[in-house]
């Protein structure tokens, strides 16, 4: 197990207005192994999407959790440095070495060690964000901490493989990319 995925479970609640609003809440981060299977591409309103299978193995370490069809994973892809140490939990920008394996779209979800942070808009290599998202803890981080893209996939099927052995199918959307 050598990544580090985030079970997420979709909560129901009413928006401002009162009208149903879809929120996720953290469940726990967990070691898992991720297999990234062959993709599709298709083009929606001029824009090119592309759908990922995705199969995630995980040890649930004999921990009583029942993962749901519905529930949601955060999965690492793309990754880059800190330049400089975030010396408070105030801080809304990330200036990273390279912002290349990032999404040219926002918003999307970054992780820096085990604080999650939504990428509102990016100018070169700085990253504006909004920290402590996803129910985790805005916090310092030292200069060269891996920023990681995290990408949301949808728990298709979950089959267990002995007792604390679990697969899991996923599907990602990626896109709209440039």
């Amino acid at each position: 197990m050598r990544q580090r995925v985030l079970a997420q479970r979709v909560t129901e609640a009413a928006g401002r207005f009162g009208e149903p609003a879809r929120t996720w809440a953290s469940l726990e981060w967990m070691w898992a192994d991720v297999e990234w299977e062959g993709g599709r591409e298709t083009f929606l309103a001029d824009r090119e999407f592309a759908t990922v299978p995705v199969t995630v193995t995980v040890n649930l370490g004999g921990k009583a959790r029942s993962l749901r069809e519905k529930d949601r994973w955060l999965l690492p892809m793309g990754h880059s440095r800190l330049t400089s140490a975030i010396a408070n939990s105030t801080a809304t920008s990330l200036v990273v070495t390279s912002a290349d394996a990032f999404p040219p779209e926002h918003p999307y979800a970054v992780r820096v060690q085990d604080e999650l942070c939504v990428v509102a808009s990016a100018s070169g290599t700085t990253l504006t964000v909004a920290r402590g998202s996803y129910g985790t803890t805005a916090a310092k981080h030292p200069a060269s901490s891996a920023v990681l893209h995290m990408t949301p996939a949808d728990i298709e099927s979950v089959s267990p493989q002995g007792r604390d052995l679990v697969t899991l199918a996923l599907r990602a959307e990626v896109g709209p990319s440039t």
